[in-house]
């Protein structure tokens, strides 16, 4: 017994890895999911193709993503929302940095507007509850006008606002202080 020991443990080591890897595939494959403007979620498989539109296979079923038709989705872990900058913009993919009583959203814009390379800003826009959108890390903006959209946003929280006051002013200390926010009851 003691010669076939080793194979006996490898073999099933083995037999264990493969079959987490299986599970792993099967929940890998439906982890990302897509809602519609009804709050409907689906469940489905998110693909880009290199220059292509991105869009979701669910049920086998092609859906192109438009933030006209969807409200949220997630790829790879990471959650898109359907925003609309203005009433007189349509609406556009951004990423949900954080989500609750304050969400938290990363725009990337690209500038080509004038000679030269084309440059990209990551602005962060803040919104309490269904509020306007506010410019939040100072891009196209100043770190004045940022700071006084983060106490506007906070003010009902003096805890909050004290660490706003305390922490250097940078994103990880505007996530820090939306994400305590959103967990303070």
């Amino acid at each position: 017994m003691k010669k076939y020991s080793p194979f006996l443990l490898l073999l099933i080591f083995s037999i264990c890895i493969q079959s987490h890897s299986e599970a792993q595939k099967h929940k890998k494959k439906y982890n990302d999911f897509l809602v519609n403007n009804n709050n409907d979620t689906l469940r489905g498989r998110f693909q880009k193709k290199l220059f292509s539109q991105p869009y979701f296979i669910v049920n086998g079923k092609k859906i192109l993503l438009s933030p006209a038709s969807y409200s949220a989705y997630s790829a790879k872990g990471i959650v898109f929302c359907s925003i609309r900058l203005s009433e007189a913009t349509d609406p556009q993919w951004m990423e949900c940095l954080e989500n609750g009583r304050i969400n938290l959203y990363q725009c990337v814009l690209l500038n080509s507007n004038h000679p030269g390379p084309t440059t990209t800003n990551v602005v962060w826009l803040a919104q309490k509850r269904g509020g306007p959108l506010l410019n939040v890390n100072g891009v196209l903006s100043s770190e004045a006008v940022a700071k006084e959209n983060m106490r506007r946003l906070i003010i009902d929280k003096e805890s909050i606002l004290k660490k706003l006051d305390t922490l250097p002013f940078n994103p990880r200390s505007i996530q820090y202080i939306i994400h305590e926010y959103n967990i303070d009851k």
